[in-house]
């Protein structure tokens, strides 16, 4: 049996604007439960098998990357 195949991909809206910009620096608002952080783990993971590249993510508490939905 083959295995299934996986994509991971934005939400259409403004995930796929964010993920789609060729900018250097782009500003993505909302309120919670939006796709924001999720759209940020998707754009390191597009450059993940890039030579020399690395990222940090950075959450004003150590609770919002332990909570439900959170990074962790």
């Amino acid at each position: 049996m083959q295995p299934r195949e996986v994509r991971i991909e934005p939400q259409p809206g403004p995930q796929m604007q964010f993920l789609g910009t060729p900018a250097d620096i782009a500003v993505y608002g909302g309120s919670a439960g939006g796709g924001k952080t999720f759209a940020l783990l998707l754009e390191f993971l597009r450059h993940s098998r890039r030579a020399g590249f690395g990222a940090v993510v950075f959450r004003r508490t150590a609770e919002q990357i332990r909570m439900e939905g959170g990074l962790w």
